[in-house]
């Protein structure tokens, strides 16, 4: 399973995937010119993914089908700065400054909602993300981040 946490700024996500007792890492966001997508849910749905950003798909609707399977969750942050959700086969915009998917989320609500922050840096998501993995044995392995700045 996953954590994913997306702001307007940033995405970042741990990187195991558990598959029938067997543990190995993945890079669960993927990147172009138009969005950063971050998949949970099935390591597939995750490859199907991957390939489509790298075909350059540049509307999130084009991605509905691709994580509609039944367990899948995305977070997409544009090149704009706009936040959505896949799930359940619809497109949701999120108006909130994050969001977080994936097994993980509810301790990494917890630690954003504790810290009490306005503002959530890359380094405080690393921070939280550790804390995440601590709690969650699905979760895992490192994580990686990806933004639009330089």
């Amino acid at each position: 399973m996953t954590c994913i946490l997306a702001t307007s700024n940033f995405m970042i996500a741990d990187r195991r995937v558990v598959e029938a007792g067997n543990t190995f890492q993945m890079c669960k966001l993927s990147k172009n010119k138009h969005m950063i997508v971050g998949v949970c849910g099935y390591a597939a749905t995750s490859i199907l993914v991957t390939k489509a950003i790298k075909n350059n798909v540049s509307d999130p609707n084009d991605l509905i089908k691709i994580v509609f399977d039944g367990l899948s969750q995305a977070l997409i942050l544009t090149s704009e700065g706009e936040l959505f959700k896949i799930l359940d086969g619809a497109l949701f915009d999120i108006n909130n400054t994050f969001v977080t998917i994936g097994s993980g989320y509810p301790f990494m609500l917890g630690y954003i909602h504790g810290s009490k922050k306005k503002t959530i840096s890359q380094k405080f998501a690393k921070e939280a993300m550790k804390f995440v993995c601590k709690q969650r044995t699905d979760c895992g392995d490192g994580h990686n981040i990806k933004s639009f700045k330089k």
